[in-house]
Protein backbone atom coordinates (compact mmCIF):
# COMPACT_ATOMS: atom_id res chain seq x y z
CA UNK A 1 0.00 0.00 0.00
CA UNK A 2 1.03 3.27 -0.75
CA UNK A 3 2.80 5.69 2.01
CA UNK A 4 -0.26 8.33 1.66
CA UNK A 5 -4.12 9.24 2.83
CA UNK A 6 -6.83 8.29 0.20
CA UNK A 7 -9.65 10.77 -0.44
CA UNK A 8 -12.91 9.85 -1.09
CA UNK A 9 -15.93 12.59 -1.18
CA UNK A 10 -18.70 13.13 0.74
CA UNK A 11 -20.78 14.65 -1.95
CA UNK A 12 -20.88 12.84 -5.24
CA UNK A 13 -22.74 15.02 -7.77
CA UNK A 14 -23.69 12.55 -9.90
CA UNK A 15 -22.37 14.15 -13.43
CA UNK A 16 -22.15 10.98 -14.92
CA UNK A 17 -25.17 10.02 -14.75
CA UNK A 18 -27.46 13.17 -15.27
CA UNK A 19 -25.42 15.06 -17.94
CA UNK A 20 -27.55 18.42 -17.51
CA UNK A 21 -25.95 21.23 -15.61
CA UNK A 22 -29.02 22.31 -13.51
CA UNK A 23 -29.07 18.91 -12.14
CA UNK A 24 -25.98 18.32 -10.94
CA UNK A 25 -25.78 21.83 -9.37
CA UNK A 26 -29.33 20.93 -7.27
CA UNK A 27 -27.80 17.61 -6.66
CA UNK A 28 -24.44 19.33 -4.97
CA UNK A 29 -25.92 22.44 -3.38
CA UNK A 30 -29.11 20.24 -1.32
CA UNK A 31 -26.35 17.28 -0.37
CA UNK A 32 -23.22 19.89 0.37
CA UNK A 33 -22.64 20.30 4.38
CA UNK A 34 -19.55 21.91 6.39
CA UNK A 35 -16.66 19.78 5.48
CA UNK A 36 -17.43 18.18 2.58
CA UNK A 37 -15.56 17.18 -0.28
CA UNK A 38 -17.91 17.18 -3.87
CA UNK A 39 -17.04 14.68 -6.44
CA UNK A 40 -17.44 16.35 -10.17
CA UNK A 41 -15.70 14.96 -13.36
CA UNK A 42 -14.29 17.72 -15.69
CA UNK A 43 -14.83 15.72 -18.60
CA UNK A 44 -18.10 16.40 -19.19
CA UNK A 45 -18.99 19.70 -20.88
CA UNK A 46 -22.42 20.03 -18.19
CA UNK A 47 -20.22 19.56 -15.17
CA UNK A 48 -17.83 22.79 -16.25
CA UNK A 49 -20.84 24.63 -16.86
CA UNK A 50 -22.37 24.20 -13.58
CA UNK A 51 -19.48 24.91 -11.62
CA UNK A 52 -19.61 28.95 -11.42
CA UNK A 53 -22.89 28.72 -10.67
CA UNK A 54 -21.76 25.38 -7.66
CA UNK A 55 -19.52 27.95 -6.41
CA UNK A 56 -21.26 30.92 -6.39
CA UNK A 57 -24.50 29.50 -4.70
CA UNK A 58 -22.55 27.97 -2.00
CA UNK A 59 -20.78 31.25 -1.70
CA UNK A 60 -23.78 32.72 -0.73
CA UNK A 61 -24.55 29.97 1.47
CA UNK A 62 -21.08 31.37 3.45
CA UNK A 63 -19.53 28.28 2.46
CA UNK A 64 -15.64 28.51 2.01
CA UNK A 65 -13.66 26.28 -0.43
CA UNK A 66 -9.96 25.01 0.58
CA UNK A 67 -7.56 22.70 -0.17
CA UNK A 68 -7.55 19.28 0.93
CA UNK A 69 -4.50 19.95 3.52
CA UNK A 70 -6.32 22.84 4.92
CA UNK A 71 -9.49 20.90 5.19
CA UNK A 72 -8.13 17.53 6.76
CA UNK A 73 -5.21 19.60 8.75
CA UNK A 74 -2.21 17.37 8.21
CA UNK A 75 -4.01 14.02 6.85
CA UNK A 76 -2.43 10.35 7.77
CA UNK A 77 -1.50 8.00 5.37
CA UNK A 78 -2.91 4.76 7.03
CA UNK A 79 -6.84 6.52 7.22
CA UNK A 80 -9.77 7.18 4.44
CA UNK A 81 -11.34 9.98 4.47
CA UNK A 82 -14.73 11.33 2.96
CA UNK A 83 -15.18 14.39 4.17
CA UNK A 84 -13.76 16.93 7.21
CA UNK A 85 -15.03 15.28 10.26
CA UNK A 86 -15.15 11.39 8.15
CA UNK A 87 -12.50 9.10 8.00
CA UNK A 88 -11.78 5.98 8.91
CA UNK A 89 -8.49 3.03 8.71
CA UNK A 90 -7.30 2.77 4.98
CA UNK A 91 -8.67 -0.74 3.59
CA UNK A 92 -11.00 -1.59 6.42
Amino acid sequence: MINRPIIQWSVDSEDWKSKDAQMIIDKVTSSVYDGSIILLHDIHPETIAAVPEIIRDLKKEDYQFVSLDTLLNNPSSNETYYGENDHRPAGG
